[in-house]
């Protein structure tokens, strides 16, 4: 990998994806019925901008190693964009999905059936959940010893028959890559989940973004958390390029606040992907308060679905990644699924039965019961939101759910204290 100098000449808006590429993807049918997908589409609009250099000169930027230890200098060169790329103004608010005249009695059911729960039940519920592995699903690739490397974590598998399989990578013979598809019937979007990229699958993180022509990345962590490297830094600072043997990468805006949140917690990225002379703009959101095996603030629920439903509307592929790609990552998805089969009247109308069919794709997903509560939490903010149910219907389950989420984040922080100073000893 390289940083080069480079140009992009370019007018456009952030919903506008301009050189498309249909890849076929890998993708092999799973053992149920609920994995086929849909997809649904809006377009963008273009903005006209005067046009104008930006200029910047060599800098040090710091990429982490495995274990966030040291760090890698790389000289990036002055580079010149002649039509920088311009986030468009927040526009109104769209509702929170497309709903029907049967969607909110089955969204209400499922409220209604949660709050009515001793708060012990759902903790018992997810720790029936924790150790579900689903049978006969081999792990081949993620076993091979060639690929061995390309693993973040050694005890989080990647299933194979739901793995992104890599296309024509340089140095890359296997078309190895941890990530997994994850569908159903009633999924808007196409879904890739992923652990955080290494630094030797960098380039291999990008190809997959171009083969599946991914117009949306989330990242639920930051590179580095209580001093732990959680994710190699990947996106490049403002105009400058990344370059691999075939494919380049430059950040043409951000990172700012994201215009379609009121949140200041979600940081907003323009990036464009350059293949044999042709182009895919590619969005970047980084939640950077989101910590690891834990769930966002009350405060941020509302964000949750406002991220949820910007990405709904990308008729492109949606990559979705934290530190392994299971617990933040997974707890994400879940709440798109549910939502989408409460929604849709599908199959999977309970937390549940959606972290195992969820599991059956991407292995581990949902690590905690905080994070399995959370998915919960959403579907209640989702109702009230709406103004299907009043905060007195649900205030006990809500102030049982700060005190829960409060407990497990004392505890989080006693257990790294005690370490701390067995470290010190």
């Amino acid at each position: 990998m390289s940083f080069n100098k480079n140009k992009c000449n370019r007018n456009c808006c952030s919903e506008e994806i301009v050189e498309e590429s249909h890849v076929t993807r890998n993708f092999v049918k799973p053992p149920t019925s609920d994995t086929e997908c849909s997809d649904t589409s809006t377009s963008g609009k273009k903005k006209e901008n005067a046009s104008k250099d930006h200029r910047i000169h060599s800098v040090e930027v710091p990429l982490p190693d495995h274990g966030g230890k040291s760090k890698l200098k790389k000289n990036i060169k002055s580079v010149i964009v002649e039509k920088p790329y311009e986030v468009p103004t927040k526009s109104k608010k769209r509702p929170m999905y497309v709903i029907n005249n049967f969607s909110v009695p089955r969204v209400l059911k499922f409220c209604k059936k949660t709050v009515s729960k001793d708060f012990g039940e759902l903790i018992n519920e997810f720790y029936d959940l924790k150790y579900f592995v689903p049978h006969n699903l081999e792990c081949e690739s993620f076993l091979n010893i060639d690929n061995r490397l390309k693993n973040r974590y050694d005890s989080i598998k990647c299933i194979e028959w739901s793995r992104v399989k890599l296309n024509s990578v340089p140095e890359n013979p296997h078309g190895y890559i941890h990530a997994n598809f994850v569908s159903t019937k009633n999924l808007q979007s196409k879904f890739i989940l992923t652990q955080g990229p290494k630094d030797g699958t960098l380039e291999d993180f990008y190809h997959m973004v171009w083969q599946e022509d991914c117009a949306v990345i989330i990242m639920l962590c930051n590179y580095i958390e209580t001093n732990i490297s959680k994710c190699n830094r990947y996106v490049p600072p403002v105009n400058t390029v990344i370059t691999f043997k075939d494919l380049s990468v430059m950040c043409i805006k951000g990172p700012s606040v994201s215009v379609f949140s009121d949140d200041d917690s979600i940081l907003e990225t323009i990036l464009c992907l350059t293949l044999d002379g042709k182009k895919k703009y590619v969005t970047h959101y980084q939640h950077i308060a989101w910590t690891d095996f834990s769930v966002p603030t009350t405060s941020n629920i509302r964000m949750v679905l406002e991220l949820l439903n910007h990405i709904r509307t990308c008729h492109h592929g949606t990559i979705i990644h934290c530190s392994a790609g299971v617990g933040r990552s997974g707890t994400l998805m879940a709440i798109e699924m549910l939502l989408c089969e409460l929604i849709c009247g599908g199959e999977l109308c309970s937390a549940k039965r959606v972290v195992q069919q969820l599991r059956k794709q991407r292995g581990h997903s949902v690590q905690t019961a905080s994070q399995y509560i959370f998915i919960h939490r959403v579907i209640i903010e989702y109702a009230l939101i709406n103004k299907w149910m009043t905060y007195k219907d649900v205030k006990n389950f809500c102030e049982s759910y700060d005190k829960f989420i409060l407990s497990e984040k004392i505890k989080k922080e006693e257990a790294r204290n005690e370490r701390l100073v067995t470290l010190n000893l």
